[in-house]
């Protein structure tokens, strides 16, 4: 199991990441391996990979819809009714912000994260995947519903 002195700072990114720039008050639940509890369905996430000298992985930022849409008209200031190709990086921008939270925190530390560049699913009933590592799933409970975070990491 990843470390809680590793884990908490993408958690804490996230939690004012969504704060400022979402407008979304979140809180953490109990973390779960992937695929040992349900969750909610998905619709949109960003996924990054985490690489350093010391280790390799795999981040996601998954939202349910009403989430993301919430977060978007938060950020906006007017609603947004619809996931679309136009609107679809906020997810992108927000797991951004999660990890140079992350990196920021953990760098002194000697973790060394190098650049990376998320990319954005969408569909309905998405199923995220890092591969055949062991994820890592971390709810956040909003007032609208779920975001998670979802992170994988072998060579620790």
């Amino acid at each position: 199991m990843l470390d809680l002195k590793f884990i908490n700072p993408f958690i804490l990114g996230a939690v004012e990441s969504l704060k400022t720039q979402g407008g979304l008050t979140v809180e953490g639940g109990k973390p779960f391996l992937k695929g040992k509890e349900t969750q909610p369905e998905i619709s949109i996430a960003a996924q990054l990979g985490l690489t350093s000298s010391n280790f390799k992985g795999a981040m996601s930022l998954c939202f349910e819809e009403k989430v993301f849409l919430k977060m978007l008209s938060n950020m906006f200031g007017e609603e947004v009714k619809e996931i679309t190709p136009e609107n679809q990086d906020g997810a992108a921008e927000i797991l951004n912000q999660v990890y140079g939270y992350a990196k920021t925190a953990l760098n002194p530390a000697g973790y060394t994260f190098d650049r990376a560049i998320p990319t954005v699913v969408r569909g309905k009933d998405l199923q995220t995947s890092h591969g055949k590592l062991p994820t890592l799933v971390i709810p956040l409970r909003s007032e609208v519903g779920f975001i998670f975070i979802e992170i994988s990491v072998h060579g620790l």
